[in-house]
Formats: C-alpha cells, sequence, structure tokens
C-alpha cells in the first residue's frame, strides 16, 4: 500500500518503507537526517522542479496547472522507473511517500500516489507495464 506523511510526523511501524519525495529538504532539521543519511531513501525524481515548485509557491501557477507540469515533469524513465519500483514494493509492505506540506494541503505526493496506484490498479485488470503519467 501507498501512503502519504508529512516528514514531521512521527514514524509509525506501519509507515513500512519511508522515502522522502522532495528536492530541496532543510537537512539541519532532524526530521530530514535519516535520508541525508541513506540517500537511496531520497527520490528526488518524484519530485517538482525547482523552477515549478516556486512558480507554485509564488502564485504564479495554480494547483491545475501544477499538476499538469508536475505530470509532464514525471513522465521520463528515470522517474517512471522509480514509481514502477515502489508500485512492486507497495505491493507486499507499506510505502510512505514524505513531503513537509501538511496533510490537506496541495501536494505533489498525493499526485505520485495516485500514479502508482492507477498504475497497480492498471496492471492488476490488464497485465500491461506502467500507465504513462499523460495517459490519467
Amino acid at each position: 500500500m501507498i501512503k502519504t506523511k508529512r516528514v514531521y510526523d512521527r514514524p509509525e511501524p506501519d509507515d513500512g518503507l519511508r522515502l522522502l519525495i522532495m528536492r530541496r529538504p532543510i537537512w539541519i532539521n532532524k526530521a530530514f537526517r535519516e535520508f541525508q543519511l541513506n540517500k537511496e531513501r531520497w527520490k528526488k525524481e518524484l519530485s517538482p522542479s525547482d523552477e515549478l515548485l516556486d512558480a507554485y509557491k509564488n502564485g504564479i501557477v495554480g494547483w491545475s496547472e501544477f499538476v499538469s507540469r508536475f505530470i509532464k515533469e514525471v513522465d521520463n524513465p528515470i522517474s517512471i522507473a522509480s514509481m514502477m519500483e515502489l508500485g512492486e514494493k507497495a505491493k507486499t509492505t507499506n510505502v510512505t511517500l514524505l513531503c513537509q506540506e501538511h496533510e490537506g494541503e496541495s501536494c505533489h505526493r498525493h499526485i505520485i500516489k495516485e500514479l502508482i496506484d492507477n498504475t497497480l490498479r492498471t496492471k492488476a485488470d490488464s497485465g500491461d507495464e506502467m500507465v504513462r503519467p499523460e495517459e490519467i
């Protein structure tokens, strides 16, 4: 199962594999130290570009444009491979995607979760490979 959570929330046993999907973590904060020491659990390829994130945070683009542009950004071999890997892991263990945004706020971790969940459903239904982000 794919879950999402705020990186500052206390780790729980049912989190399973905890993965940071932020491009610019604040390393001095102890919530991020576990990922600084274990780079395999820091998936930058599943985070928005600095330019897109800044445009959204500064109100230059709205949420729907952010989503559209972010889906295009993750439509690349490295991000797709990472999502496929997480989808496979989620079949046997919980995978928790972490970012700094509060729960309930618009955040790319929910988009990544949806992409992976939709792919798992589609693969189960048809036996196909990864659904490309633009197909969702």
